[in-house]
């Protein structure tokens, strides 16, 4: 039902928080052994619940893991000394333009000028360089690709913008791609 939905995202969701995408091999050849492994290390480290840990499946989260999105975060992973901050749960709060904040009603909100606002969130998966980003937004959900892009492409259009104000990277050097956990596929936004 339901519930047992909501709950399976969040598992995968908490799994993906802890998840050490250098030992997984993400990105590349990631097993469902590795998986199993990860789950254990997980469990025994106090990090997945056991309710969370038995909605899991091991083929789902190799299939997951091998997404070509996470070759980067795991070469991260791989060498902490790279200069690169892999971010995962991150909350922010940026103040932006109340016009970019707004946009989907500009009726109601008529000519707003500069005024600022403040606009918090919270990116799941955040890969910080030097001079670009990769904003990873983790969905459960069964709406197809058009859907997706219609419903989260705002939001992510804001977590573009903020990220570029808080890091000072340009917003067309930030990447946005949500990875649906329920149907295993990436978006790019």
């Amino acid at each position: 039902g339901g519930k047992n939905h909501r709950l399976t995202g969040l598992a995968y969701h908490a799994f993906l928080q802890y998840a050490d995408f250098g030992f997984l091999r993400a990105g590349g050849d990631t097993s469902a052994n590795l998986a199993a492994k990860e789950r254990a290390r997980m469990a025994a480290a106090g990090l997945l619940s056991e309710e969370y840990n038995s909605l899991l499946d091991n083929e789902k989260l190799a299939s997951l893991l091998r997404n070509k999105l996470f070759a980067r975060f795991a070469e991260v992973s791989a060498r902490p000394d790279s200069g690169a901050q892999i971010l995962r749960e991150r909350n922010f709060l940026a103040a932006l333009p109340v016009k970019d904040v707004y946009f989907f009603d500009s009726s109601r909100y008529g000519n707003i000028g500069n005024e600022t606002t403040l606009f918090q969130g919270a990116a799941d998966l955040l890969l910080l360089e030097k001079d670009c980003a990769h904003i990873v937004d983790y969905k459960f959900s069964s709406r197809d690709e058009n859907s997706l892009r219609q419903k989260y492409t705002p939001q992510l259009e804001l977590y573009r913008k903020a990220v570029a104000k808080i890091s000072g990277i340009a917003e067309e050097k930030i990447r946005c791609t949500i990875l649906n956990l329920l149907r295993g596929c990436s978006l790019e936004i």
